[in-house]
């Protein structure tokens, strides 16, 4: 939702009284009025049962306005629940291992949520020394919120172009290395229910501009596809570890060459840490295990650790850039042994 305030001259603004000009201060009180009743408003609900609600706990208003907060890049909507608390020795939190709701000296504080759907819960828990513990849950009652989305999907595709060096090895041919130009696309949106995800991504190389000891121009593509869950605690934690599993696909189009494999698919296993810089910039590290050739056989394996640095842009295009280093080890057969050593280095934006 966008709201325009037509604003008049600050010298003097017409008034229906053609003797009685408008003040400075008349001018904003009437333009803050015309915001209040723009504004989308939302209901909290509480239950009226004692036993339901934390001892000491004060909601001072019922009705709240829905606002725009930017997020990680996105314009999210957003309530601000106005509470007060006063029990000695005891804190209120968002959960058991998120951060505190800040309490003043008036004991009067805010707690904030993004809101998913028309109707969003807020967990409330209160805590004493000795751990003992208190919830709650307030309802957020927001009609309308779904229309408040203004991230396109298409902002969690991110399509990139860079280079990558390939180191292999084949047994019947020996060790070949080469430089190439590289194609990706990833698609990676932030939640699709609740703490689950995915993710999605295809890396391809093409137009080798070096390679020893022959000229040739095989062509790795390396494609994943996982969900994700998220392990962290936290309302809103700066550092959220994800549980990754999935498949991964690799092949290597020989394009003519003395060597090559293909269609190796296989189960992966991995780990994500997302890191918040500030709202504008975070940072990701994956570290991927491919089991080729069975869970115990370790020197079947694929390994990958990737890092990337993104950055949403003021027109809330994302910038990427990765750093991905993965090596691969498996017999093709009794008397073939190949190992490949992949470094990719990208930059991406979204669509």
């Amino acid at each position: 939702m966008q709201i325009h305030v037509l604003a008049q001259s600050s010298k003097e603004a017409p008034s229906p009284f053609a003797d009685k000009p408008l003040t400075q201060e008349e001018i904003q009180k009437g333009a803050e009025a015309r915001i209040k009743k723009s504004l989308v408003v939302a209901h909290i609900l509480r239950r009226k049962s004692a036993e339901s609600q934390i001892t000491g706990l004060e909601v001072l208003t019922f009705r709240t306005p829905i606002l725009y907060n930017l997020h990680e890049g996105q314009f999210k909507p957003t309530v601000e629940v106005k509470l007060k608390y006063f029990r000695p020795g005891w804190k209120l939190l968002y959960s058991l291992k998120g951060p505190e709701v800040p309490i003043g000296a008036s004991n009067e504080g805010s707690a904030f949520l993004y809101l998913k759907s028309s109707v969003s819960e807020l967990q409330l828990i209160a805590m004493n020394e000795a751990g003992e513990t208190e919830k709650e849950k307030l309802f957020i009652y927001a009609p309308g919120t779904k229309e408040l989305k203004t991230d396109s999907p298409w902002n969690k595709v991110v399509l990139s172009l860079g280079g990558a060096v390939l180191d292999y090895y084949q047994t019947s041919f020996g060790n070949f290395r080469s430089t190439n130009a590289l194609a990706a696309i990833l698609y990676a949106p932030e939640a699709l229910y609740e703490n689950w995800s995915m993710i999605a991504r295809a890396d391809l190389t093409f137009a080798s501009f070096y390679s020893s000891p022959i000229r040739a121009g095989p062509q790795v593509l390396d494609s994943r596809i996982d969900l994700t869950y998220q392990i962290s605690d936290g309302y809103d934690s700066t550092h959220r570890w994800f549980a990754l599993g999935g498949v991964s696909y690799l092949t290597l189009f020989s394009n003519g060459s003395p060597f090559g494999f293909s269609d190796l698919l296989a189960p992966e296993l991995g780990l994500r840490l997302r890191s918040v810089l500030d709202p504008m910039n975070f940072l990701v590290t994956d570290l991927r295990y491919v089991a080729l050739g069975g869970p115990f056989e370790v020197g079947q394996r694929n390994l990958q650790i990737a890092f990337s640095w993104s950055r949403w842009m003021e027109n809330l295009r994302r910038l990427e850039l990765g750093l991905e280093y993965s090596t691969t080890s498996f017999a093709a057969d009794p008397k073939n042994t190949v190992k490949t050593n992949l470094l990719i280095l990208k930059l991406g934006f979204s669509i």
